[in-house]
């Protein structure tokens, strides 16, 4: 008996080690995770940056009646890189604690696939974008009232759409490799005994 009480406190010490070994991996993925976000945003406010420049330049440069295409696609290329401006400038400044703080698999799951799933989301709504840009300037070629606005909107529609298609493609790969290695840590379990009964210690 006194044996036994005399190995709790070294169990105990050894289980807490191994508790903190084992989730300084999961930190430092969460860290690159939070990291590969940010720089997807100044991506995304980049990509916005150049289109607000190009719209705003060619709808100064193109008169709405006498070059409608021009200034049709510099308008829609305008309001696109303004609001992706907007989303990554929100994204950027937000304030809080961010993913990195997430030290187990539970709550490191929950996030890698959140935002995996999100970006998932994304891509689907950008090849929407992209078939409507495709039917207006299909409707643009026809007998249609403003033809060459529409062609403008259109053209400028399917470039958004293939532009954020390929960012978000970038950032879901890396998303995808970080939620892989995460998942792939729960077939390198170990089972040990504690004071409290069996302990599953995961080791990424």
């Amino acid at each position: 008996m006194l044996l036994a009480f005399a190995l709790l406190p070294q169990e105990t010490s050894a289980q807490a080690a191994s508790d903190t070994t084992s989730r300084q991996p999961i930190r430092a993925l969460m860290q690159a995770h939070e990291q590969a976000q940010r720089s997807h945003l100044w991506r995304v406010a980049a990509w916005g940056g150049a289109n607000l420049t190009v719209g705003a330049a060619l709808m100064l440069a193109a008169g709405r009646s006498s070059r409608p295409a021009r200034f049709g696609y510099g308008l829609q290329s305008g309001i696109w890189g303004a609001v992706n401006v907007g989303i990554a400038g929100v994204g950027l400044s937000g304030g809080g604690p961010g993913t990195a703080t997430a030290s187990t698999l539970g709550p490191a799951l929950d996030a890698v696939r959140g935002y995996h799933d999100i970006l998932l989301f994304n891509m689907g709504l950008n090849v929407a974008y992209t078939g409507v840009g495709v039917a207006l300037l299909a409707a643009g070629y026809r007998d249609v009232q403003s033809a060459a606005s529409w062609r403008g909107h259109g053209a400028a529609l399917i470039v958004q759409g293939l532009g954020l298609l390929a960012l978000d493609g970038i950032a879901l790969w890396g998303a995808r490799s970080r939620l892989t290695e995460l998942v792939d840590g729960v077939g390198q379990a170990t089972l040990s005994m504690g004071p409290t009964g069996a302990r599953l210690v995961l080791s990424l």
